[in-house]
């Protein structure tokens, strides 16, 4: 199976995390449903709400990455941004 990797943003309107107050339920759904953990930091962020979340930076950033791959290893480039990005979190 073919997969496409597309680089883009979910989160580039300038609001802190307290406008997302789904956040908490939906990462708890993911959480059960593919047995990922959200750490602790993440957490704390979610409930003080003051994160401004923005994608842009990296949704460019794997555009212009993804150019120099083969498209086999589209999807291993995006997890290995989110794996250098996550364990902050």
């Amino acid at each position: 199976m073919e997969v496409t990797a597309l680089s883009v943003g979910l989160f580039m309107d300038g609001h802190s995390l307290s406008a997302f107050p789904y956040m908490s339920d939906t990462n708890k759904r993911i959480a059960d449903m593919f047995g990922v953990e959200f750490g602790k930091p993440y957490l704390n962020l979610l409930e003080t709400g003051s994160m401004v979340p923005d994608s842009n930076d990296a949704a460019i950033g794997f555009g212009v990455l993804r150019s120099f791959l083969p498209k086999g290893e589209h999807v291993n480039l995006a997890s290995k941004m989110h794996e250098a990005f996550y364990p902050y979190f």
